[in-house]
């Protein structure tokens, strides 16, 4: 288990008071709930999950080019090319520092359809408590 937890337990009560977690926080976890679909979408269909994340980073390369967001998608074009499918599965999960930060400028967007999006976004915390 992640050092995040699931989204329920983050979210849920502690000593029968409820936590309150910051904005970035809650984009945390929604981020890695979206990923965990994303990497067990990748067990199913790997061409497609890694073909979406490798056509959004050419045209983000495109687009951006010669900006500070050019490293970071360099580093994601980096690890797609030298990882299976299992281990870029592994690492969309991983609770390490550089997992946590690449999560922030995933090319996965996408894969997952705007209604799942939606509903990870929905369990915000709010109807926890």
């Amino acid at each position: 288990m992640s050092r995040f937890g699931s989204l329920a337990t983050v979210l849920t009560a502690t000593s029968g008071r409820c936590k309150v977690l910051s904005m970035h926080r809650r984009r945390e976890i929604q981020s890695l709930e979206m990923h965990r679909r994303i990497a067990a979408m990748m067990a199913h269909d790997p061409s497609r999950v890694l073909g979406k994340a490798m056509a959004n980073l050419h045209a983000w390369m495109e687009r951006h080019q010669g900006s500070a967001l050019e490293a970071v998608f360099r580093e994601w074009q980096d690890l797609l090319a030298h990882s299976s499918p299992s281990e870029m599965a592994a690492f969309l999960v991983a609770d390490d520092k550089r997992a946590v930060r690449m999560r922030q400028s995933s090319p996965f967007a996408g894969v997952l359809s705007p209604q799942e999006v939606w509903a990870i976004k929905k369990q915000d915390g709010s109807n926890i408590c």
